[in-house]
């Protein structure tokens, strides 16, 4: 990450603020034995319920956790004491721990003399004519408003961040999601200007002291100190990293909403470079079977390198086989979990290619996966997949939720595997035992009823 560079103004000058300012929401972290901090816990957008799921997990009473708090992406957490660092620092479907000290609107960040307001009785015909739209449109919030802001803040907070009093280096880093005006490295240098004005440390890009960050959410910025050195959901040690690698926090989540559990034998058949049986592999010890498939040798070869460094060659497999070739290889309901993350699509744009590829994955997988046992897929055109689903007839859809990354809208599908397609086959055998009444040419009958999907 950019640190925050050193930027010198004259804030002497008074600047005034639109009343979209309002009163902003500081926290103040006092340390004893009795303060319960004020954590914000960041993950994925859509991803919220599951942290606190993990959360309710750790068995410690009077953990207060409140998602998509201030924003979405975050999980406010109201920590006892004995909630530590470690207890946070080993949760796998989050990426940071951050000590929460305010938000504030963005809208804020924008001088008074900037909002256009309408005159009295200025809208058409009640007086005097509306706004046009030049003149209704005020100019866009940049970073160095937010500096501004950021300024009155801790003029009025002295203590908005407490571990920056007597600190020997500080940095700022920035998340950045929505459509703005600025970048995330101008908002960490403006920002960044702001704190080392006015608590004097100064900016350090490696081994800062202090990591404050400074996050734009859409309308919303939200300051707090980060508290773990590296994104927690960077935990594999990997030899080999595929182009296109899922984020192991993810895979996680995939595996709990696959109800996983030590034991259980699970299936990737677009494996990659291997992060969903890793994740599976270490949540349990080891104490599974997992088999990875992908149609490229060299990414194969990759996987079995990042199981042997990772210590789980015993409990991983890894060959080199195309999702069409599943019932070949493998023979039928041998896995309880199928969890995967199959090609997007992004680069060829072509629903075809994508809906034979998910009809081929589904079928394939319907054949190697336990009666009741769970498919959990990530795909980026949830829409289409939804439809071949529906149409399948041999999957339940239990959950699907879409999921924010960088700049994507993917969707997880959790579907659980029946035993037949029921309605399909009550169906067929009504028109079998009706079709002896009825003077019909069998090969007529067959072609009017048999519909389009012949093969089953």
């Amino acid at each position: 990450p950019v640190s925050a560079g050193c930027c010198h103004r004259d804030t002497s000058k008074q600047i005034m603020f639109s009343a979209a300012a309002g009163a902003v929401a500081v926290f103040r972290r006092v340390t004893g034995t009795k303060e319960r901090r004020v954590l914000l816990l960041t993950v994925q957008m859509g991803l919220e319920s599951v942290v606190v799921t993990e959360l309710e997990g750790l068995g410690i009473d009077g953990i207060e956790a409140r998602p998509s708090w201030p924003t979405r992406g975050f999980v406010r957490v109201v920590a006892p004491a004995v909630l530590t660092d470690e207890h946070l620092m080993t949760m796998r479907s989050i990426h940071d721990v951050l000590v929460y000290h305010t938000h504030f609107p963005l809208e804020s960040c924008r001088p008074l003399s900037t909002v256009t307001t309408q005159p009295e009785g200025g809208e058409a015909g009640e007086g005097g004519p509306a706004a046009t739209g030049a003149e209704a449109s005020a100019p866009a919030i940049t970073a160095e408003n937010v500096y501004t802001r950021m300024c009155q803040i801790l003029a009025e907070n002295p203590e908005l961040v407490p571990d920056m009093r007597g600190a020997s280096s500080f940095r700022v880093t920035c998340s950045h999601s929505g459509r703005h005006s600025f970048t995330s490295k101008e908002i960490e240098f403006e920002a960044g200007g702001a704190l080392q004005e006015f608590y004097n440390v100064p900016a350090q890009m490696r081994g800062a002291l202090v990591n404050v960050r400074v996050d734009v959410v859409g309308p919303l910025v939200v300051v707090a100190t980060q508290l773990n050195e590296t994104e927690l959901s960077r935990r594999h040690k990997e030899a080999f990293l595929n182009r296109v690698t899922i984020k192991s926090n993810i895979a996680y989540v995939m595996l709990q909403l696959g109800k996983f559990k030590a034991g259980d034998a699970v299936l990737d058949p677009f494996c990659g470079s291997g992060t969903i049986l890793l994740e599976a592999a270490e949540t349990v010890g080891g104490r599974m079977s997992g088999v990875g498939c992908d149609s490229v040798a060299a990414t194969v070869r990759g996987a079995i390198a990042n199981a042997k460094i990772e210590g789980f060659a015993d409990s991983l497999e890894f060959r080199h086989c195309s999702v069409v070739g599943l019932s070949k290889v493998f023979k039928p309901a041998t896995f309880d979990l199928v969890v995967t993350n199959p090609p997007w699509g992004v680069q060829t744009g072509k629903n075809a290619d994508l809906t034979d590829l998910y009809r081929k994955f589904l079928s394939g997988s319907w054949n190697v996966v336990k009666p009741g046992g769970f498919l959990v897929c990530f795909v980026l055109r949830a829409m289409l997949f939804l439809e071949i689903v529906r149409t399948f007839g041999q999957w339940r859809l239990v959950e699907c939720c879409a999921v924010k990354t960088r700049n994507n809208l993917p969707s997880i599908f959790v579907l659980e595997r029946l035993e037949s397609d029921e309605l399909y086959s009550k169906i067929r055998q009504e028109l079998r035992d009706l079709g002896e009444y009825i003077s019909v040419d069998g090969a007529l009958f067959r072609k009017i009823h048999n519909g389009r999907d012949s093969t089953r």
